[in-house]
């Protein structure tokens, strides 16, 4: 890879000669001068005068000289891609370093000439793979800044600083890690502008290498304006070539996804007759044209383009293994998938995987070539081709397993479960297709196992977090301090993306605190295993183990939602059985109209029902019986916008789904069996039902906030049941509610949420107005992470609390979600605007039956069907006012409900059991 950054060579040759010869100066400055004009040109010329250059310092005792001569020397071997030279020079800088170490430690450019020796260090480590020390090296570097005062920062300083953001950025970019490298790169932005504001060279290239992130998550558009903007900057100012061709190829990559193939073709030509005939990016440029051929479907073109790209790869890295030339056998594996050339295709990823070290391969590019091999294989779709499938899933996600914990950004961890997901559907398919033709119940266990490692995963570790620092044996400071943290952190997350404070301090001091929270969580799992082993212990619950834990009348239900196919497991305690529904344009029409009619009281009851019973007839008739009374699902994809208590049952009539099966959801099996092992609280209450009048003079978001007239009446009617405390009107204050929360194990939330579509972590719950700070009374996602509430419910009594950004695997990322993130047990919460009327009256009938000791989920059933019962003659039968409360988790009951008749007539029994004893013995004696 070329350089991330070119040194400025003037300051790193230009040291202290003091007290040298006039001699010894004028042959080196000579030297130097002869050397430059093979700089990026002539490697062997280059490499000729280096070596007399350093002969010359060696021989005159000129340490310093010699240091620099080395580091110099290693910016041409980055850019001829000499490994074995760089690794050379780095051993002659580190013996320099260790016997200068008194001069260095003294010296006033200490700082630099360490620094220098670390991003030579990193570089090497960049270019073969072991980011994990490469990071070391470079945090040092970007630790240094801050022993620095602004004012005796030079511009050599500046610029190896520079440089360690921009390469830290591009290892996290290559492992995957995308919310990483763009947090590093807006970093470095903001110290350049600072520090560097003349300096268009190193922005140009910073833009660039952010852009080829957002191209990496698909935002085309987005990394086609920086492509542009850097080239035609490049171009014009006659910048290094290096930089014209990479930010032309990637510039031409982006104009093909957006297909844009005159554009493509226009920057293809351009930069045909620039490239010299052996300079070392020929592979960017052929594989560019690849590219361009493939989008043109001329298979032979592409394939051609390709192989030069190889060819012209393996010479730059002298024929040896590189995971450079791993991705590039996995973009002809791919293109060979999109011609059906599945051969081929195998052949490629075969290819790419020997690429890798066996030892310290890349462990995201293991993992796409694994993910893209099952696919290919699922591809040919024949008896012998579905059990490579298998044993390419198998070691995809024992790959998967050991990345996991690497990843610590939530945005990077969604983006490796999503990219994941064509993995699992690929091995769900040949595992469905054995079962159908060997009918081996090993098959379903299987199934049921790739279901469960695509859910839930960053959820479940978050539960485990929590485990892992109460028994992880790490000192209280330790923890206060990660608190501590995570709290400056969501405090400025809100002023900086919600309040829109924004500024250039506030970001700084944001990426700062982020950065030593990332330290703080490697050190505690560095240094203390039973934390690392608990927080990382995400093995999934067999399907076994599922079955030890339902009664009778109850079955599982596991729904994966992949690109092609719905993938269904049923559970019960003795059977278990596994389904397929084909995924249609026509069947996700039905789901999104149904959701709409559902939430919309006006919709015409009876066509609604139509839609509900053809749901119904392809998402569950053919995996329930007559005998599964309670019914647990674990919904994907579109699915989590049904209700499945209002399908309709009945071709002929109206008859709802509540009305004869309990129906509790859940994110996963290994969650919820997780949830159910958390202690049971007090079953106390605390009822917030706060005021609102539509109109804020303080806070613009509350002024959409309309009146709820009957939230108090709701929480009073709750409290006639359950014994507990409300938090009314005025009084319903956040502040109050954080005082009060952890005093009870049931908190009832009368209010209203507000769903953000743009930034999901930024939807809110409505408390009573805070007339002196208009944030205040704003419960966000983002709080409800490091808000501790450990409630054995939590009933979300508004608008849309079940709904929110919805992301593959883990379901909606929203109000409900965040409450898990606190501790609760389990959530009952709304899909869409609810009732303030109609949750009331249906609230109270919950309320009441929980308190005679029935699961949640039968609470729920009962509740519905009490509330149908009592409006069937009226518009409140409608769907809209009852079926939009879905309950989530553990669904054990509140109460214990304690069958006292059972207890007496047991005591009794004992009584005459002993009487008769005592008696027996008195005859005997």
């Amino acid at each position: 890879m070329k350089p991330i950054i070119v040194f400025c060579i003037f300051f790193l040759v230009c040291c202290s000669l003091i007290g040298q010869t006039h001699e010894y100066n004028n042959h080196l400055d000579s030297l130097t001068k002869k050397s430059r004009q093979f700089y990026y040109k002539q490697q062997d010329s280059v490499y000729h005068y280096f070596q007399k250059i350093y002969s010359l310092s060696s021989a005159n005792n000129s340490w310093n000289d010699s240091f620099y001569t080395l580091i110099n020397w290693n910016r041409q071997s980055i850019y001829f891609y000499d490994l074995q030279q760089i690794k050379s020079n780095i051993r002659l800088l580190d013996s320099i370093s260790l016997v200068h170490k008194k001069e260095i430690d003294t010296s006033s450019n200490r700082l630099m000439i360490q620094n220098s020796l670390l991003y030579d260090k990193a570089m090497y480590y960049y270019n073969i793979n072991e980011y994990s020390t490469l990071r070391n090296a470079l945090l040092k570097i970007i630790d240094s800044y801050n022993e620095t005062q602004p004012e005796t920062l030079t511009t050599g300083h500046a610029y190896l600083i520079s440089s360690g953001y921009s390469l830290l950025a591009k290892a996290y970019s290559n492992e995957g890690k995308y919310d990483l490298a763009k947090q590093y790169y807006h970093q470095n932005i903001r110290f350049l502008q600072k520090h560097l504001p003349n300096n268009l060279l190193y922005l140009l290239n910073t833009y660039s290498l952010l852009g080829e992130v957002y191209e990496r998550e698909g935002q085309y558009g987005l990394s086609s304006s920086y492509f542009q903007k850097s080239f035609s900057s490049h171009l014009k100012n006659n910048s290094n070539l290096n930089y014209v061709i990479t930010d032309g190829c990637r510039l031409i990559q982006s104009k093909l996804a957006l297909t844009q193939l005159d554009s493509a073709n226009h920057y293809l030509n351009l930069l045909r007759g620039k490239i010299p005939e052996k300079h070392p990016f020929w592979h960017k440029y052929y594989e560019a044209e690849a590219g361009f051929y493939k989008s043109k479907r001329e298979y032979q073109k592409s394939t051609e383009a390709y192989t030069n790209a190889i060819s012209a790869l393996k010479r730059k890295w002298k024929n040896q293994n590189h995971d450079e030339i791993a991705l590039l056998y996995n973009q002809i594996g791919l293109m060979n998938i999109y011609f059906k050339k599945y051969d081929g295709a195998l052949k490629n990823f075969k290819l790419g995987i020997e690429q890798l070290s066996v030892h310290n391969p890349n462990g995201t590019t293991l993992l796409k070539l694994l993910k893209n091999r099952a696919e290919a294989l699922s591809r040919i779709g024949n008896e012998s081709s579905y059990p490579q499938v298998i044993t390419t899933v198998n070691q995809a996600l024992i790959q998967l397993d050991t990345l996991k914990p690497t990843f610590k950004s939530q945005a990077d961890k969604l983006t490796l479960i999503e990219d994941v997901y064509p993995l699992i559907e690929s091995g769900l398919n040949a595992l469905y297709n054995l079962y159908t033709i060997k009918g081996e119940g090993n098959y379903i266990d299987q199934a049921f196992k790739y279901s469960e490692e695509s859910k839930s995963a960053i959820l479940l570790e978050a539960l485990l977090n929590t485990k892992a620092t109460k028994f992880g044996n790490i000192p209280p400071e330790l923890l206060e301090r990660e608190s501590q943290l995570k709290s400056e952190i969501v405090h400025l997350e809100k002023k900086t993306n919600y309040i829109k404070e924004k500024t250039d301090t506030s970001e700084e001091l944001l990426f700062d605190l982020k950065q030593e929270h990332r330290k703080l969580i490697a050190d505690l799992e560095a240094n203390y295993n039973d934390y690392f082993n608990l927080k990382y212990n995400t093995k999934t619950i067999s399907l076994r183990g599922v079955q030890d834990e339902l009664g009778e009348g109850e079955k599982l239900i596991s729904y994966f939602y992949g690109n092609h196919d719905i993938y269904v497991v049923t559970v019960t305690k003795g059977e278990k059985k596994l389904g397929k529904i084909p995924i249609t344009e026509e069947l996700e029409t039905r789901i999104k109209s149904a959701y709409k009619d559902l939430a919309d009281p006006q919709s015409d009851i009876k066509e609604l029902s139509k839609k509900t019973y053809q749901l119904y007839n392809r998402l569950l008739a053919p995996f329930i019986t007559e005998a599964d009374q309670e019914l647990t699902l674990i919904t994907d994809g579109l699915l989590n916008y049904i209700p499945f208590s209002a399908l309709n049952t009945n071709n002929n009539d109206l008859t709802y789904l509540i009305e004869h099966s309990a129906i509790r959801y859940s994110n996963s099996a290994t969650l919820l069996s997780e949830l159910r092992n958390r202690p049971v609280n007090t079953p106390n209450v605390l009822a917030v039902a706060p005021s609102f009048d539509g109109t804020s003079q303080v806070n613009i978001n509350r002024s959409a906030l309309s009146p709820l007239p009957h939230n108090s009446l709701e929480a009073k009617r709750i409290l006639s049941t359950f014994e507990g405390h409300s938090l009314l009107k005025n009084d319903a204050s956040l502040e109050n509610f954080k005082k009060e929360h952890k005093k009870y194990g049931i908190l009832h939330l009368a209010t209203h949420a507000i769903f953000n579509d743009s930034t999901p972590e930024y939807s809110y719950l409505a408390f009573s107005q805070n007339h002196n700070n208009n944030n205040e009374d704003l419960l966000f996602v983002a709080d409800l992470y490091t808000l501790r509430t450990d409630a054995d419910l939590i009933t979300l009594s508004a608008c849309e609390t079940g709904i929110g950004e919805l992301r593959r695997g883990e379901g909606f990322m929203g109000l409900s979600r965040g409450f898990f993130y606190g501790g609760a047990s389990s959530i009952a919460s709304t899909l869409w605007k609810v009732n303030d009327a109609s949750s009331a009256n249906l609230m109270g009938l919950f309320y009441t039956h929980l308190s005679k000791g029935e699961s949640k989920d039968r609470a729920m059933q009962n509740a519905q069907i009490t509330f149908l019962q009592n409006n069937s003659q009226n518009a409140l039968a409608h769907p809209y006012y009852w079926s939009g409360y879905v309950l989530s988790g553990n669904s054990t009951p509140v109460l214990i409900k304690y069958h006292w008749g059972y207890w007496i007539i047991g005591a009794v029994i004992l009584a005459l059991l002993g009487f008769w004893a005592f008696t027996k013995k008195k005859r005997i004696s």
